[in-house]
């Protein structure tokens, strides 16, 4: 089961914003740009969405209000709706733009695709496509992507915060992985068990889908592994951030 849960995470992210965002023959380029566009707004406008992501935007403005300097706050008369305001646009600025960086690389779809092509096994890859359409891996996938947005919020915490560290901007950690403490963790238990849930009622299909790809496994995990090396320094995204921050009077310090 270790392995379908890996496969389940893998596939949830091809079905949303990969496939839209490889390149499908007879599609105008400009259309695909635009496509593509629409696509990123939609994933990030949807994760931000979530009952979890607003006690998570919460937290952050607190945090970020912690660490401005309060004079600096006073004369520009900064809110806490401001702080709330700005963390909202951080996360999506910032995530829409990891989005776009992991676009760059073959999702999960693109690879096992590209490994049965290669290897000529066109039986594979038919019955592929049909055990994604399944009723229940479509319900399962459902369900995980619920499960899947709230680890992206996580995950743009995370690198956020490690960027801020790096350019030794002082916020104090606001994360559920760093500080144990999720205002929505009611919610997040939820979604994990509706998640789980699903994905025991598709057991006979995630099995079969597992099967199927035993044979080329080596080869697709190789690529994975290969994506995720270039995506290790995901946190740079983040990059300039700094500018947004002086606005909020937050710089620096020694």
């Amino acid at each position: 089961m270790v392995q379908n849960v890996c496969l389940r995470m893998l596939l949830v992210i091809s079905v949303s914003i990969g496939s839209v965002l490889i390149a499908v023959g007879g599609v105008k380029a400009q259309n695909l740009a635009l496509q593509s566009r629409l696509s990123v707004d939609n994933e990030i406008d949807r994760a931000l969405a979530t009952k979890h992501s607003q006690g998570t935007i919460a937290a952050m403005a607190e945090a970020l209000a912690a660490s401005a300097e309060p004079a600096c706050r006073t004369q520009r008369k900064l809110s806490d709706n401001d702080f709330k305001r700005h963390a909202r646009e951080i996360l999506r600025h910032y995530g829409r733009q990891w989005f776009v960086r992991a676009a760059q690389y073959p999702n999960m779809q693109a690879i096992v695709r590209s490994t049965f092509g290669t290897a000529g096994d066109r039986a594979r890859l038919a019955a592929f496509d049909r055990l994604l359409q399944h009723p229940k891996i479509v319900a399962s996938l459902k369900a995980e992507q619920k499960f899947n947005d709230v680890t992206l919020v996580d995950q743009f915490v995370s690198g956020f915060l490690r960027y801020t560290r790096t350019v030794k901007l002082s916020i104090r950690d606001f994360s559920y992985l760093g500080t144990g403490q999720d205002r929505m963790e009611e919610q997040r238990l939820k979604i994990e068990k509706e998640s789980e849930t699903a994905s025991q009622a598709a057991r006979p299909q995630w099995e079969e889908l597992l099967q199927l790809l035993e044979p080329h496994l080596p080869a697709i995990q190789a690529k994975q592994q290969e994506v995720a090396a270039a995506l290790v320094d995901d946190y740079k995204v983040f990059a300039g951030v700094e500018g947004r921050l002086q606005d909020l009077c937050i710089t620096a310090r020694p």
